[in-house]
């Protein structure tokens, strides 16, 4: 009887794991950028010659089944220019994949997707680390550093 009973329990956890929506966020529908390279907010995503980009805020909200907005603020310093604030807001569409427990991964892509003659940079991808998020943003020199984002409870 004792075998049945762990035999029903592996059955249970795994026909739960099995059933696991795709898109489905794994733990949360918001994410709050936490650090950027390592480095606690504000942090810069761009400093050389003058110029810097500073990021001062960030999150990263699941609205809906496949739709994603990044909201940043981000703070611009120029040597020909006066220092300015701007608040950006990107909409993605996304996808997850990947098993819950070994490691999940996001692929986002414009929303609306990038018109065939414009130059757009790439979408950020994602991996999933337990419960957080990191953000890549390619691989090519000068890009911009890795985001990592914690999850956090969004209420109605």
């Amino acid at each position: 009887m004792r075998l049945s009973c762990q035999k029903a329990f592996i059955l249970a956890v795994v026909s739960t794991l099995a059933c696991h929506e795709a898109t489905a966020p794994p733990i949360s529908n918001g994410y709050l950028l936490e650090s950027i390279n390592g480095q606690p907010l504000p942090a810069n995503i761009q400093a050389e010659a003058g110029d810097t980009i500073t990021v001062l805020f960030g999150f990263l909200f699941l609205n809906g089944p496949e739709k994603a907005q990044l909201t940043e603020q981000i703070r611009y310093v120029h040597p020909n220019s006066p220092a300015g604030e701007a608040t950006n807001n990107t909409e993605y569409s996304y996808s997850i994949s990947g098993n819950p427990v070994i490691g999940q991964k996001m692929v986002l892509d414009y929303s609306p997707p990038c018109g065939p003659n414009t130059v757009c940079a790439a979408p950020p991808q994602g991996r999933f680390v337990g419960s957080k998020l990191i953000l890549f943003y390619g691989a090519a020199p000068g890009s911009r550093p890795p985001s990592l984002y914690r999850p956090v409870a969004l209420t109605d």
